[in-house]
């Protein structure tokens, strides 16, 4: 009778043990898609900053511009970029 019960709790430790390492692989994809997502959205934000500054470097001469907590400036046809402490260079889209 003891084998047996020893052997419903080998199996039940090896399948705790594999639903547990794919409890972790798939933590380790979702941290990984949300640092993506992020990276995604801080992308998009310089993108519609460069847009809206490039327009308004065209319509109104406009050099400078604050938008989501993140500052932007005209210099020799380039705009840059102060996000969260690093400087980022991006073309401007008129001459």
């Amino acid at each position: 009778m003891r084998k047996k019960q020893a052997y419903v709790l080998v199996t039940t430790v090896i399948i705790l043990g594999a639903l547990s390492t794919v409890f972790v692989l798939q933590n380790i994809a979702f941290n990984e898609q949300l640092r993506a997502q992020a990276k995604l959205i801080q992308l998009t934000k310089i993108n519609v900053l460069q847009a809206r500054l490039s327009l308004l470097y065209a319509t109104n001469g406009d050099k400078s511009l604050m938008f989501d907590g993140i500052m932007a400036t005209v210099d020799d046809q380039e705009i840059c970029v102060s996000i969260q402490g690093r400087q980022l260079k991006v073309p401007l889209l008129v001459k």
